[in-house]
C-alpha cells in the first residue's frame, strides 16, 4: 500500500513537467513525412495549378509537384538522398553550373567544396537545410513545368510587404508566446499568417524534440507580439531550390539564400 502511495504522489509531481517538455509542435504536424519510401507528403498542402499567394492575410501551402509525374518520380529520388544522406547521390543531382552564392565562385565543384561534401559528407550542414526547403512543397515557374521552385513560400509577396521585413507561418496552429521558450505564455496559435519579423536572437537558439532552431519574436498583421520556434517559421530570404529539366534530366540549378 505504502509503496502505491508514493508511485502516485511521484506521477503528480511529475505530470506537469512531462507536459512542458512535449515537442513545440503545431496541433497538425504539418511537416514532409519521409517515410521509409519517402513517398508522402504532408497532407496540409494542397496540389493546385495556381502559384502560391497571399490571401487575407495567409499564404496556404501548395505543392505542385504531382502536376508533373516525371519530376514527382524525381523529387522522391531527392527526398531518399536527404533521409539518408547520400553524398553521392546528392552530388549527382546538381547541375554542374548550379549557383549557390550570388557572387563567385559557382558550379557543381564549388559547391561540394563549399558544403564540405568530400570529407565526413554525412555530416555537412547541407542536409538539413535541404530537408527544411524539400518539406515544404513547391511550384512550377511556367506553365511548361520545366523549372521547380521550392519551397512553396518563395511565392511573390504583395507589393505592400518588404520581403526583408515579412515572414510566413508554415504550419497549421503555431503557437506564438510571450516570450522565447516553452515557459512563455501561449498568447495565441498561427496558420499559415504572414507576419513582420522583428527580432532573432542568437541566444534564443533552441533543440526542441531533436529540432534545434532560433525563437524569433514577430509581429502579426492585427499587431500583436509573441515569439515562435523557428521550424516554423520562413522568410523569402531563407534557402530555396530551383530544380530544371533538360532533355528529361531534372538536376538541381539553384541552392541559395540571401537575395
Amino acid at each position: 500500500m505504502k509503496n502505491i502511495f508514493i508511485y502516485i504522489f511521484a506521477s503528480i509531481i511529475l505530470l506537469p513537467a512531462c507536459r512542458e517538455s512535449q515537442p513545440e509542435k503545431p496541433v497538425k504536424d504539418p511537416r514532409v513525412a519521409v517515410l521509409e519510401d519517402t513517398t508522402k507528403i504532408r497532407e496540409a498542402q494542397t496540389v493546385s495549378t495556381e502559384k502560391p499567394k497571399v490571401v487575407k492575410g495567409k499564404m496556404l501551402p501548395v505543392d505542385q509537384a504531382a502536376l508533373n509525374p516525371d519530376f514527382e518520380s524525381f523529387r522522391k529520388r531527392v527526398l531518399r538522398i536527404i533521409e539518408y544522406k547520400d553524398v553521392n547521390g546528392l552530388k549527382d543531382i546538381l547541375d554542374k553550373n548550379i549557383k549557390f552564392s550570388f557572387g563567385d565562385p559557382t558550379g557543381k565543384e564549388n559547391f561540394i567544396q563549399h558544403w564540405k561534401l568530400n570529407n565526413k559528407g554525412t555530416q555537412s550542414e547541407v542536409w538539413k537545410e535541404l530537408r527544411d526547403v524539400m518539406d515544404l512543397g513547391g511550384y512550377f515557374e511556367e506553365a511548361n513545368q520545366k523549372r521547380f521552385v521550392a519551397p512553396y513560400t518563395f511565392a511573390e509577396l504583395p507589393n505592400e510587404y518588404d520581403p526583408f521585413e515579412y515572414g510566413i507561418i508554415t504550419a497549421e496552429n503555431v503557437r506564438m508566446r510571450s516570450r522565447p521558450g516553452l515557459n512563455g505564455k501561449v498568447l495565441e496559435t498561427l496558420s499559415y499568417d504572414l507576419v513582420k519579423m522583428i527580432q532573432t536572437r542568437q541566444r534564443d537558439i533552441q533543440t526542441i524534440a531533436g529540432e534545434t532552431y532560433p525563437w524569433h519574436q514577430v509581429e502579426t498583421l492585427d499587431g500583436k507580439k509573441g515569439y515562435v520556434f523557428g521550424q516554423y517559421l520562413r522568410t523569402q530570404i531563407d534557402y530555396r531550390a530551383f530544380f530544371e529539366e533538360n532533355d528529361g534530366d531534372w538536376k538541381m540549378t539553384i541552392f541559395i539564400a540571401g537575395d
